[in-house]
């Protein structure tokens, strides 16, 4: 889930080696294994999945059809956070003894009900593997636009970049 790439160009530019892998560019991070692609597991595995279907990709973003994989696409926040817990495993299982996966990932509110995407993901993922939780201020978001009726709602301007360090294989997800 890299978007347009614009981070593995960067690191590039610096010397980092780094892969861009993404289901508009054909890689699916629920049927396939970021491990097997690269070929070795890495020191940092890092994504940025859609937040549910804030903004719906296949079809009206990338592809003419919709992806039934697409995580922007899920008929429910259930069926989206099971499917992210899949892909975050997917990464932990590329990720080096001793090294870091994580997610950029932000929260969402429709109708005034908020939905904290970070805090479902956290508690899907090892305890024991949690490193960090970093907010980072978002800009230009659309909820700027957005007036909730009689509600007083503080914006949701901030996203989080959750990090979990690989400790070994003998660790118990929850489902």
């Amino acid at each position: 889930m890299v978007g347009s790439g614009t981070s593995v160009e960067v690191a590039r530019e610096m010397g980092i080696e780094a892969y861009g892998l993404d289901l508009h560019s054909g890689f699916n991070i629920l049927k396939h294994s970021i491990l097997e692609v690269i070929g070795k597991p890495s020191d940092l595995v890092l994504a940025h999945p859609p937040y549910h279907n804030m903004i719906v990709y296949s079809g009206p973003v990338w592809g003419r059809e919709p992806h039934p994989d697409d995580l922007s696409r899920c008929a429910t926040e259930e069926e989206f956070l099971e499917k992210l817990q899949v892909a975050v495993r997917n990464q932990r299982e590329a990720t080096v003894v001793g090294g870091f996966c994580g997610i950029i990932i932000g929260d969402v509110r429709r109708g005034g009900r908020y939905s904290s995407y970070q805090a479902e993901i956290i508690a899907r993922m090892p305890k024991t593997e949690l490193r960090a939780v970093l907010i980072k201020a978002q800009h230009n978001v659309g909820s700027n636009a957005i007036r909730y009726g009689h509600l007083q709602l503080p914006r949701i301007m901030h996203e989080y970049v959750i990090l979990w360090e690989r400790v070994g294989d003998g660790v118990i997800f929850l489902t």
